[in-house]
């Protein structure tokens, strides 16, 4: 088993121009973008904010269903993708397994031209065919990689993740799947349940590199799992032998001093631009998993 794992997450798409996950939410609602939201508002809490003020307006697309539909026609369109495309360099490193909370396809397209937004082109894992909502399990093969779209795809508008509903579920999904650990004779059990197929058994067992990724204090299910493996290696260090590493563009202080604390080697760079910085990450990933 490759035990390398790439995260990716949508600053690596706001390079080439992408929205930001707050963009596209405002868009849903035009009368949002005219009040005065705090812009450095999370997706999850804006997303939440628009969503009542839809409620509130007596407007007929108010429902979670059409919000995500709205979603997952935005997410489906697949920009041209160049040759020395930053998206392209990372997915095509010597790592089989690739995580990203991202809806679209563009991680797919970078490593298969042909590749278009089809459901039945799309190879999935035979056990998660039935998992509509929550995206433990399923995940998309192209050549040979797997990704994951964790916070669901938009081929599939109710796996869309953003309200706090969602996320909760994931975590119930989450919590269900892994052994309740009360004392650290039960540790052990959690690693007899692992099965390398769901997403976040790969922050046990192999050492993963997150890179584009905001990691806002909203994002229940990371954290969760990082506090989860923290709690672990506190107990039994030797069976968590693994490293994660979160790199980032002008990071501030206080996320690298939190990431610490929960055993997260952190990587900050400084540079003029997320341009400029990316390339330097890119390389440094290389150099790691080809010692």
């Amino acid at each position: 088993m490759n035990r390398q794992t790439l995260f990716i997450g949508n600053g690596l798409n706001r390079v080439y121009e992408g929205p930001s996950w707050n963009d596209v939410l405002v868009k849903i609602d035009a009368q949002a973008a005219n009040d005065s939201i705090d812009p450095n508002l999370p997706p999850t809490l804006l997303f939440e904010y628009i969503t009542n003020a839809l409620y509130q307006s007596g407007s007929a697309s108010v429902s979670y269903d059409a919000i995500n539909e709205t979603l997952a026609e935005i997410f489906q369109k697949i920009p041209k993708i160049g040759s020395e495309d930053l998206r392209r360099k990372f997915t095509h490193l010597s790592i089989s397994n690739i995580i990203t909370p991202n809806y679209d396809y563009i991680l797919e397209a970078t490593l298969d031209d042909a590749f278009t937004v089809d459901t039945s082109a799309i190879n999935r894992y035979p056990n998660s065919r039935d998992e509509t909502r929550y995206s433990a399990e399923r995940y998309i093969e192209v050549n040979k990689k797997r990704i994951f779209h964790i916070h669901g795809e938009a081929l599939r508008p109710k796996s869309i993740c953003l309200g706090y509903d969602h996320y909760v579920g994931n975590l119930s999904k989450m919590t269900q799947a892994l052994e309740r650990i009360e004392d650290i004779t039960d540790v052990s059990k959690i690693f007899k349940k692992f099965r390398f197929e769901r997403w976040f058994e790969l922050f046990f067992t192999t050492d993963v590199h997150l890179v584009g990724y905001g990691l806002d204090y909203s994002e229940l299910d990371v954290w969760w799992i990082l506090s989860l493996r923290t709690r672990l290696m506190n107990m039994k260090p030797q069976l968590v032998t693994n490293t994660i590493t979160y790199y980032e563009v002008n990071g501030s202080d206080a996320k690298e001093t939190t990431l610490q604390s929960f055993n997260v080697e952190t990587v900050m760079v400084k540079a003029q631009s997320y341009a400029e910085g990316y390339p330097s990450i890119y390389k440094m990933i290389r150099t790691s998993i080809n010692k």
